[in-house]
């Protein structure tokens, strides 16, 4: 109890414990403001690439509305990109697998540096597959909704036309 009287009553405790707490209300208040503005900016961002998506997607339906003969190539595209995220995500997993391996089996005996190189490839490997499969996956989607729209806009077309009586042609 007396060293903590003493404490108290000394002013190298007062002014510690004055200016680490001025420090801790400043950086708080900072960090609130950055996280404030950050937070506001990834919604912003998040906004503006959903709307770039649906004029994305508006521009495909249009094209494709337009020229319906076209249309096979859209679904071609579509499973071209699916093939190859696929694909990328079987690397991926192999990169990061086969270093895996080598780093158990071989680590050890290629001498000092050797397993951090081998975690770099992998980590570096294994993220551009990922990033590259992240750029195609968002390019699948808006073409996969556009591709639903399509096909909704055209099944309403032959419910229309089947309604006023119109048949199509024989094959």
């Amino acid at each position: 109890m007396q060293k903590i009287i003493e404490d108290l009553t000394s002013p190298e405790w007062w002014f510690s414990v004055v200016v680490v707490a001025i420090l801790v209300g400043l950086v708080g208040v900072y960090l609130s403001r950055f996280a404030d503005g950050a937070w506001r900016r990834l919604v912003t961002i998040r906004v503006n690439w959903t709307e770039a998506e649906r004029l994305q997607i508006k521009k495909t339906v249009d094209y494709y509305t337009r020229h319906p003969q076209l249309l096979p190539f859209l679904i071609s595209d579509v499973q071209g990109k699916l093939t190859s995220m696929v694909g990328l995500g079987v690397m991926a997993v192999s990169v990061l697998v086969g270093g895996m391996v080598t780093i158990t089996n071989f680590g050890t005996g290629g001498g000092r540096g050797t397993i951090p190189y081998q975690i770099f490839v992998m980590a570096f490997g294994g993220g551009i597959m990922t990033g590259i499969m992240l750029r195609q996956s968002h390019r699948l989607t808006v073409r996969r909704k556009a591709l639903a729209e399509i096909h909704a806009l055209l099944r309403q077309a032959d419910e229309g036309s089947a309604a006023h009586g119109d048949t199509p042609p024989p094959i």
